[in-house]
């Protein structure tokens, strides 16, 4: 799934969470386990590469 992809991306990832709004489009969140939980960047396009690989 989606989310466990996410989560497994990067040991940074604390939690992710999955919505699909329309057909063939998926939003994916990502909380950080580091400062306030706002993934950084870079952990963002970590988790991109994962889910689009």
């Amino acid at each position: 799934s989606y989310a466990y992809h996410a989560r497994s991306a990067d040991g940074r990832v604390a939690d992710a969470s999955v919505i699909s709004p329309s057909p063939a489009c998926v939003t994916v969140t990502v909380l950080s386990r580091e400062g306030n939980g706002v993934a950084p960047a870079d952990l963002i396009e970590i988790v991109d590469v994962a889910l689009n690989d």
